[in-house]
């Protein structure tokens, strides 16, 4: 539901800047919406219960709401952080149309920025996009960085199922599956709106799911 829900946001928010539209507060929890929506539809296979499901958002939208938390509690205090993925955060919650605008026209003092807006015009903005969501239902932009978090989290579960799915045990599905989430990457920018780490999870996620799509196993994993 997380990455569903992510994905959606980003997809809606572009389609929406292409027609001229900027950002707007209810764009996150309608994502939500959409990502739980899309999880039924693909896991509607498999058997689970009313009960189940019921749990399954809850504990999205608790983890979500805490890791959202946590972040909120860590200030950023790297130049990067500060120089130009703050600016283009507080941009795009502010209205800013990447499509449409250039960033010093939105606002007269960004002209003083203008050696970081180099930066915030030329970096792809996916995670700025989900951070400018999330900035809008806080009201802190700290928040905004709980991308990194997000994809721990994800990476983490899905490693656990998977292996779960090979039949190993529950001892090394743990260790492995925590190793592969606090990566050195993601456990030192976690803190920060660097994207290295949530890159990383991404990744692991996307080799994963490449895996258990396939008839057979590419790895044996032993």
């Amino acid at each position: 539901i997380l990455l569903f829900t992510m994905a959606a946001d980003l997809l809606l928010t572009a389609a929406l800047f292409v027609l001229g539209i900027s950002m707007q507060w209810f764009y996150l929890p309608l994502s939500f919406a959409v990502g739980i929506l899309c999880s039924a539809l693909f896991s509607a296979g498999e058997k689970s219960s009313l009960r189940q499901t019921v749990y399954e958002i809850l504990f999205c939208a608790l983890s979500f709401a805490f890791l959202a938390f946590v972040s909120g509690l860590l200030f950023d205090a790297t130049w990067d952080g500060n120089a130009y993925h703050k600016l283009a955060v507080g941009l795009l919650k502010n209205a800013w149309n990447p499509m449409k605008q250039m960033p010093s026209d939105m606002l007269p003092e960004v002209a003083r920025y203008e050696g970081m807006t180099i930066w915030v015009e030329g970096y792809c903005k996916a995670t700025w996009i989900f951070g400018a969501g999330v900035y809008f239902l806080t009201g802190n932009i700290e928040c905004a960085k709980v991308y990194t978090l997000i994809g721990m989290l994800c990476s983490l579960l899905i490693s656990v199922y998977y292996l779960k799915k090979k039949g190993k045990g529950t001892l090394f599905c743990t260790v492995f599956s925590l190793a592969a989430a606090a990566s050195p990457i993601a456990i030192q920018q976690f803190d920060s709106f660097y994207v290295d780490g949530f890159t990383h999870s991404i990744l692991y996620i996307l080799v994963i799911s490449l895996l258990m799509g396939c008839e057979e196993d590419i790895f044996d994993i032993r």
